[in-house]
């Protein structure tokens, strides 16, 4: 089916096939949710509705409630309560609501002795930008680190948090490719080791050989040649991770998890090639 390509002013448009307009039951001023995929743009019908869960539970281990609200976040839940069996103790209750701020950015948090709930808002986007805005924040954080700046090091760590998290709830409610898991956690763990350049102020040559290493990856992901030069130029990094003859943990992680990210982008690149 083919649509022909109107222009009014700077505006562009196409008229919308009647018999889809009318199997979805489109009605003039509904609104439509335009997602962007590679060079597709897709129109979802599907009104976005707050997806709530609810669960009884007996176990009172912070840890597993932790993780089990993390789960239900990035599964697609946009309210969690969570009906505790058992009741929790003042430290137990202290635990789970520092450790879901502190590492998540979930601050959204009620938690009382038998209760624990989290409501959450998440922004609709595409993947592709959910991505970008990852990477980008990824990097300012390491950049407001290089400059010793404590307000912005607060500011871009809980974005990095926070991102990562919903970057990782589109992949699973859209159920994109599980590349991008991968790639966001490790995001995740640089983040962690631009915090331990915040504290120990040593080492600021090497991150910003890091810094520089994610711009590209964020300004040619898409692009496999220069993905794969990326990949040479991070292998290079290994060397650094050694100090006086001993290879540094923070600095192997970071170098580590930047192999990951660029392994994973090659993934990426080669999967879109058997849609092309």
């Amino acid at each position: 089916m083919i649509r022909k390509v109107q222009k009014s002013g700077k505006l562009y448009f196409i008229s919308l096939p009647i018999k889809w307009v009318n199997e979805n039951k489109i009605k003039k001023g509904e609104e439509l949710e335009c997602v962007i995929k590679d060079s597709q743009l897709i129109l979802n019908t599907e009104k976005q509705i707050e997806k709530k869960l609810e669960l009884k539970v007996s176990e009172t281990n912070p840890e597993g409630l932790i993780h089990l609200v993390i789960g239900a976040f990035e599964s697609g839940a946009s309210e969690i309560t969570i009906h505790l069996l058992n009741k929790l103790n003042n430290e137990q209750i202290k635990t789970i609501k520092k450790t879901l701020f502190k590492h998540y950015s979930l601050n959204m948090v009620e938690v009382s002795e038998d209760c624990i709930k989290v409501s959450v808002f998440v922004q609709r986007t595409s993947l592709e930008e959910a991505v970008k805005t990852l990477f980008n924040s990824t990097i300012n954080l390491g950049r407001a680190v290089l400059l010793g700046d404590k307000e912005l090091i607060k500011m871009h760590e809980g974005q990095v948090q926070f991102l990562r998290f919903t970057t990782k709830r589109l992949i699973n409610v859209d159920r994109e490719s599980p590349n991008w898991i991968i790639v966001a956690d490790s995001l995740g763990v640089i983040a962690r080791t631009f915090l331990f350049e915040c504290e120990n102020n040593s080492f600021h040559e090497y991150f910003k050989k890091v810094i520089e290493l994610l711009q590209r990856m964020v300004t040619y992901k898409d692009n496999l040649d220069k993905v794969l030069r990326i990949m040479d130029d991070v292998l290079k990094l290994k060397k650094d991770t050694f100090v006086n003859g001993v290879r540094h943990y923070d600095l192997d992680r970071a170098y580590r998890s930047l192999v990951l990210i660029t392994r994973e982008l090659i993934k990426i690149n080669v999967e879109s090639l058997y849609f092309v």
